[in-house]
């Protein structure tokens, strides 16, 4: 059984989150999953009907806009929340935390937050870093790289989002260096994020190889200053035969 204790709806704005990438580094395929992110966040907060719109503008000098319009509806959260052990095992638990949602909108009090937006948006930068999902078999290859090589990091994002994520991830111990694109002031796949990189780890091109995700940002970007490199192709995209391309992680001892 569930009690029904008394429920507060916030009703907040549409919101409207705007992003600038050079051109050459925006995918709109990736765009679905910073979409799938924010609704996770917010039906996290109790904003069950939140929704996601986007739009999407291509400037002559590079540039790509991306607007995110989000309408977060109204946010549900509960004084109390009673559940007992004797569930109906036909109807799972989401499904009567739903029908108790829906239930509790009879007799609810309305108020309005006005500083529930800038709250929202500051706490989903704030969770960026506890996003640590890792690939299957991604553990096993670093203890099996770990060995043979020096393992190095070079990504596009915040440098303390990015350390965080790693340190949260389990795995920071296994690299020697980080490269972000904040501490360069560009992303890749620009030379420079590449050959600074190449610098903390003291190494040569020729002598080092990049694993990555992104076809562009990571393998013809580090083919452009004459690395090696692995693409991981988990998304099986259609691709050059001349390029090394794996589809699973421990794929690479192939290679390495």
């Amino acid at each position: 059984t569930i009690a029904l204790p008394p429920a507060l709806l916030v009703e907040s704005k549409t919101k409207k989150i705007t992003n600038i990438f050079a051109n050459n580094n925006f995918k709109l395929f990736e765009l679905n999953n910073d979409i799938i992110r924010i609704k996770n966040f917010y039906r996290s907060k109790g904003y069950k009907d939140v929704s996601v719109e986007y739009s999407v503008e291509y400037f002559s000098n590079n540039k790509v806009e991306i607007n995110l319009i989000i309408n977060e509806g109204n946010q549900y959260f509960f004084s109390a929340l009673d559940i007992k052990n004797n569930l109906d095992n036909n109807v799972n638990l989401d499904n009567q935390l739903s029908l108790f949602i829906e239930l509790s909108q009879i007799n609810i009090k309305s108020i309005y937050n006005s500083e529930k937006i800038d709250e929202i948006a500051d706490a989903y930068i704030q969770e960026l870093p506890f996003d640590n999902h890792l690939f299957e078999g991604a553990v096993e290859i670093l203890d099996y790289l770990i060995l043979k090589y020096k393992l190095h990091i070079i990504t596009n994002g915040f440098e303390e989002v990015q350390h965080k994520k790693l340190k949260n991830s389990g795995i920071d111990h296994y690299f020697s260096t980080v490269t972000t694109s904040e501490e360069v002031g560009l992303k890749k796949p620009n030379p420079k994020v590449f050959l600074t990189a190449l610098n903390k780890a003291n190494s040569l091109p020729a002598q080092s190889v990049m694993i990555g995700d992104s076809l562009e940002a990571d393998i013809l970007g580090a083919n452009n200053i004459g690395m090696q490199t692995i693409f991981y192709n988990y998304r099986n995209e259609s691709i050059s035969k001349k390029i090394k391309s794996i589809n699973s992680l421990l794929e690479i001892k192939n290679y390495l």
